[in-house]
C-alpha cells in the first residue's frame, strides 16, 4: 500500500511541475508553428483563455472589449456600479467588472465594441502599476492624453507601431494580437525601459526625411557616417534661414578662416556652442547628439515666425554654453529624445546622420521647419506659418515632401503643363524656397486687387513645396477662403477662370483649394496680377 501511495504522489508532482504546454488546448485554427501560439496558450493555462464551443479560437478576429479583459483577467479593483449592458448573467460579467478598463459613459461598457489599441495600452498600463518617469520622443507620446502609458509602452518596447512612429493608437486589433501584447507586457514591464527611436525608427521615414530636408551637401543617405561641426553648422543655416544656399542676410557673421563651412560654424558658435568652438580644430571635428539638439532646436526656434520662450536651464549642463543649455532644456522637455536616456553619456556619443535626421524628425514635429505664407488685405507683408513633414506620405515622388493635416488630393491631382519645361513640384523646389517672399508678395498683391476692384474679401495661402514650374510661369496650389461674399457666388464672378474650373460656387468662410496659375514667367520683383488666373479647383 505505502509503495502504491508513493507511486500516485510521484506521478501527482510530475503532473504539477509539467509545464502548461502539456495540457495546451488543441484549437483547430491556431497551429503551434502560429506565431502567436505561446502567447495564447499561457493565457489558456491562466484560464482565460478558452475559445468558442466550436473549438476555434479565431486568432484574426477583431477582439472585443469584453473578449480583452477576459484575456488579460481580473484586476484588484471592482467598479461601483453595474453597467447597463452588461447584466450580471453575461459571459463576461466578472472580468468586465473588475477590468479596470475605462467605460465609455457612465452606464454603458459596449462590451461587444472592438476595443482599440489606445484602450489596449492603457489598461496594460494600469495593470503594471502605472509606471511614470519613462522618457519617449513627443512624436510618439502626443498621439494621445496619457502620455505616461505611452511613454512607458513605447520605451519597454511594448508597442512600435508599423514604422517606429505612428502607433496607430485607433484602430483594432486581432485576439492573437491581444493575446501577444498582454504577455509581452509583462515580460517587457519587467525588464524596463530597452527601446530607443533610433533603433525603431523605419530606415523608410529616415530616407525620405534626409531627401526632404535637404541638410547635407551629399544626395545620397549614408546612415553611419559621422558627421562634423562644419556639416552640422551648415544644416542648422539651412533650416534656420529656410535656403538651400544661404545668404546668411539675417545673421550677424564673418567668415574667420578659409573653410567651407566657416561663416555656418561662425552662426553656430555665436549663437549655440560659443565662439571659442570657432576654431580649424573644431570644424572638422564630429559632432555630439547634444550638440545636434541644441543646435537645431536654435534653428527652428529662429526660423519659426512665431515668438518662442526659451528660458529654463539644466544644472547638470552647467559646464556647457548658456544657450546650448537652453536649447538642449528645451529639446528633451519637448521630446526631442533619440536615445532610451538623456544621460550626457547619451548627449556627448558621435553623432551620425542617421541621428541628425532622426533629431531633425523630432524637432519638426514640435516646431514645424516649413513655412506657408498667408495672405491679409489687412495687414503690410505675409502672415507665415509653420508646418510638419507628414511622415505617412512618403509616395508621392512628384513632391519633395508632404505636409501635415493636408487632403489627400492635394498630393494626387495632376498639375496641368502650359508649355514645354513643365516641371514637377520637387524639381522646382529650391527655386521656390529662394524667392518664395515673391511668390507670397505677388498673391498678396492679388488679393489686395480683388479686394479693391470686385469687392471680394479672401485669404490666400501660399506653399512653396506646392508650386512648379508650368511651362509657361508656375502654378501655385493655394487653399483660398472668401470672407465676405453674397451666398451662391459663382466663382468666375471673381477670379479669372480657366475652363477646367466650371460653374464652381463660392461660400463666404468656406475654404477650397485651387491651382493658382501666373499666366507668364516669373520677372525678377512680381507677377502681373492682370495675367493671374484659376487654373484648376482641387478640392474642398
Amino acid at each position: 500500500m505505502k509503495k502504491f501511495v508513493s507511486v500516485f504522489l510521484a506521478i501527482i508532482l510530475c503532473i504539477a511541475l509539467m509545464p502548461y504546454a502539456a495540457f495546451a488546448a488543441q484549437f483547430s485554427d491556431l497551429s503551434a508553428d502560429h506565431w502567436a501560439y505561446q502567447n495564447v496558450q499561457a493565457l489558456v493555462a491562466e484560464g482565460t483563455i478558452s475559445g468558442f464551443e466550436d473549438g476555434s479560437f479565431r486568432p484574426n478576429d477583431t477582439v472585443t472589449r469584453a473578449q480583452f479583459v477576459k484575456m488579460i483577467g481580473k484586476g484588484p479593483d471592482r467598479y461601483a456600479k453595474n453597467f447597463s449592458d452588461v447584466a450580471p448573467n453575461h459571459w463576461a460579467y466578472e472580468y468586465v467588472m473588475q477590468s479596470g478598463l475605462v467605460a465609455e459613459n457612465a452606464t454603458s461598457f459596449l462590451p461587444d465594441q472592438a476595443i482599440r489599441r489606445i484602450e489596449v495600452i492603457e489598461l496594460l498600463w494600469k495593470r503594471a502599476g502605472s509606471k511614470t518617469g519613462f522618457s519617449a520622443p513627443g512624436i510618439v507620446t502626443t498621439q494621445a492624453n496619457n502620455k505616461e502609458a505611452i511613454a512607458w509602452a513605447y520605451s519597454c518596447g511594448i508597442v512600435n507601431g508599423d514604422d517606429g512612429v505612428h502607433l496607430r493608437l485607433n484602430d483594432t486589433m486581432s485576439r492573437a494580437e491581444g493575446a501577444a501584447l498582454i504577455i509581452r507586457s509583462r515580460e517587457k514591464s519587467a525588464a524596463g525601459a530597452s527601446q530607443s527611436f533610433i533603433n525603431v525608427v523605419n530606415d523608410d521615414i529616415l530616407k525620405y526625411a534626409y531627401a526632404a530636408l535637404d541638410l547635407f551637401d551629399s544626395e545620397t543617405y549614408e546612415p553611419s557616417k559621422n558627421v562634423t561641426f562644419g556639416e552640422l553648422a551648415r544644416a542648422t543655416v539651412r533650416i534656420a534661414s529656410g535656403e538651400y544656399n544661404p545668404s546668411y542676410y539675417s545673421f550677424n557673421s564673418t567668415t574667420p578662416f578659409e573653410h567651407k563651412y566657416a561663416r555656418d560654424l561662425d552662426v553656430l558658435g555665436r549663437n549655440v556652442i560659443g565662439t571659442d568652438k570657432v576654431t580649424t580644430e573644431v570644424i572638422d571635428k564630429t559632432a555630439t547628439v547634444g550638440d545636434v539638439m541644441a543646435a537645431f532646436t536654435f534653428a527652428a526656434v529662429y526660423h519659426s515666425p512665431k515668438p518662442i520662450a526659451i528660458s529654463s536651464k539644466t544644472d547638470a549642463f552647467s559646464d556647457m554654453a548658456e544657450t546650448k543649455n537652453r536649447m538642449l532644456t528645451y529639446a528633451i522637455k519637448n521630446g526631442v529624445i533619440i536615445d532610451k536616456d538623456t544621460s550626457l553619456a547619451s548627449l556627448n556619443r558621435p553623432a551620425t546622420v542617421k541621428d541628425v535626421i532622426a533629431i531633425a524628425i523630432l524637432v519638426d514635429s514640435i516646431l514645424g521647419m516649413q513655412l506657408d505664407y498667408s495672405t491679409d488685405t489687412n495687414a503690410i507683408g505675409n502672415i507665415r506659418y509653420n508646418h510638419s513633414l507628414d511622415l505617412n506620405r512618403r509616395s508621392y515622388d512628384k513632391f519633395k515632401f508632404a505636409l501635415k493635416n493636408m487632403p489627400a488630393e492635394i498630393y494626387t491631382t495632376e498639375f496641368t503643363k502650359h508649355g514645354e519645361t513643365a516641371s514637377a513640384p520637387k524639381d522646382s523646389y529650391r527655386f521656390i524656397q529662394a524667392y518664395a517672399n515673391i511668390f507670397a508678395s505677388s498673391l498678396t498683391q492679388y488679393a489686395s486687387t480683388l479686394k479693391e476692384s470686385k469687392g471680394f474679401d479672401c485669404t490666400i495661402v501660399f506653399y512653396p513645396s506646392l508650386t512648379a514650374a508650368n511651362g509657361n510661369g508656375y502654378t501655385m496650389r493655394a487653399k483660398i477662403t472668401p470672407n465676405n461674399l453674397p451666398s451662391g457666388s459663382n466663382i468666375s464672378t471673381y477670379f479669372n477662370c480657366s475652363d477646367k474650373v466650371g460653374a464652381y460656387t463660392l461660400t463666404a468662410g468656406k475654404t477650397f483649394y485651387a491651382d493658382i496659375a501666373s499666366g507668364e514667367p516669373l520677372n525678377s520683383i512680381s507677377m502681373d496680377v492682370e495675367k493671374i488666373f484659376i487654373d484648376k479647383i482641387i478640392c474642398d
